[in-house]
């Protein structure tokens, strides 16, 4: 399709790109910004926070590995990032100092199993909608 080209009825803009990449980026400084992949790891190895991870650019050398709860996904790595998936018990055995919980919509049960690990220092943030220390 010729750029510029209408799809659907709607016009596609240079606009609609810089403010996809304006919200991308300063969420990636800010949570990845200098920290080291030992130190970070996130929860949930589902779609759409993989998605999110893919769009953001984040691979293993920004975040460690991701732990989901379902044994088949357990030794397997996310689609596109590379990034390992481990099982819950990883997040005892090598726990990150911070913990970017994937599906939002849940995170507060998750915190709640969890609880051990922030009573022992571990942070915990979702990404969307806003960057945000929960």
């Amino acid at each position: 399709m010729a750029a510029g080209t209408p799809c659907l009825g709607i016009e596609p803009t240079a606009a609609t790109a810089d403010a996809a990449e304006a919200r991308r980026i300063p969420m990636l400084r800010q949570f990845f910004g200098a920290a080291l992949a030992e130190q970070l790891a996130a929860y949930s190895a589902a779609a759409k926070g993989n998605t999110l991870l893919n769009y953001a650019g984040v691979k293993p050398d920004l975040l460690a590995y991701v732990c989901d709860a379902a044994a088949a996904k357990q030794g397997k790595y996310l689609p596109g990032s590379h990034i390992p998936i481990r099982g819950p018990a990883a997040l005892r055995d090598e726990p990150p100092d911070e913990l970017l919980i994937l599906p939002w919509n849940i995170a507060e049960e998750i915190k709640a199993q969890l609880a051990d690990l922030a009573e022992r220092g571990m942070q915990f943030t979702t990404a969307v909608p806003a960057l945000k220390v929960c």
